[in-house]
């Protein structure tokens, strides 16, 4: 069970509707009885990414990314968010998340992974311009070519285009700095 306690000063700003304090010039704003706070906190809990080298020996193979910074931010259904021109509470639909830094983690894993891990290298050119700027950081796992599918599993460390002549995608995979 979680308990509040709200305060304010003066103490009578929370009981319009009850009592008011005759002695104060300050007219009570807030019902007590009818008064809705949206609280958040923060708890010990953090994002963290882990990551297996398939090639390492059991007791050395996981990798895990911890970073202090990193947050997520989660807004419950039906947590009050507001009120409308009306007075009444405008809450949230559904479940939903405002922040997460998860990406955050990806990347830094990728780049543990470039230096640290066995892994396989792949140089993919594709014709055109395709938007994969969204895969870097990212683990490729296969890349397919006609009816051959090749394992990879690197981290994508570099996307680069050349906009010459009908253009072209070149993906890195696997190539630490």
């Amino acid at each position: 069970m979680l308990g509040i306690r709200v305060s304010a000063t003066p103490q009578h700003l929370l009981a319009n509707g009850s009592i008011p304090d005759k002695r104060s010039k300050i007219e009570p704003v807030y019902d007590w009885k009818t008064l809705v706070v949206t609280m958040g906190w923060k708890t010990n809990h953090r994002l963290r990414i882990e990551c297996e080298d398939q090639y390492a020996p059991p007791t050395a193979g996981i990798y895990e990314e911890i970073d202090e910074q990193a947050q997520l931010w989660y807004i419950a259904k039906n947590t009050v968010v507001g009120t409308n021109s009306l007075g009444d509470l405008k809450k949230t639909k559904e479940n939903f998340v405002t922040r997460n830094d998860r990406e955050l983690l990806i990347q830094k894993m990728a780049a543990i992974a470039a230096r640290r891990m066995s892994r396989l290298r792949a140089h993919v050119q594709v014709k055109g311009i395709c938007q994969a700027a969204e895969c870097l950081g990212r683990i490729a796992t296969t890349f397919q070519d006609g009816n051959s599918v090749y394992l990879i599993n690197g981290p994508v460390t570099q996307v680069s285009w050349n906009f010459g002549q009908g253009g072209a995608t070149t993906i890195n995979i696997g190539y630490g700095s």
